[in-house]
């Protein structure tokens, strides 16, 4: 968006954006598809694509999601969520083991940051 040739900040208020027909909202990762944007663009009254606040943010959180699509009778791989803290964990012990993960029948494990892109096999038990 541009006034006077310059770009702007979009006006979080109804009405606050005339130029503006529609907004595909081209983003990835935090602030992009966890309904913060798709907020704001509600907030200021401004039809978009794609889905909108609940659905991105549920999305987002794949504890929340796993859980819904389970309380919906669909099928969802076992997994294990940690605690936010045991993330940090791994900062002072990067071998700390995780008793219940270490217990698993079978090691087919696979890893994935909560707050980023990352995941990863994990190919060995830790003693």
């Amino acid at each position: 968006m541009k006034a006077n040739g310059v770009p702007r900040p979009i006006v979080p208020e109804p009405h606050g954006n005339p130029e503006i027909d529609v907004v595909f909202p081209v983003l990835h990762g935090t602030f992009g598809e966890d309904g913060t944007m798709q907020g704001l663009l509600e907030l200021a009254d401004l039809p978009y694509v794609g889905p909108g606040v609940l659905a991105s943010s549920v999305a987002m959180d794949k504890e929340v999601f796993k859980r819904m699509m389970r309380e919906r009778g669909l099928p969802v791989v076992e997994s294990v969520t940690l605690p936010g803290n045991s993330a940090r964990r791994k900062d002072r012990n990067r071998r700390a083991p995780v008793p219940h993960v270490r217990e698993a029948r079978e090691f087919r494990l696979f890893r994935r940051h909560f707050e980023s892109e990352e995941c990863g096999r994990a190919r060995e038990r830790s003693r």
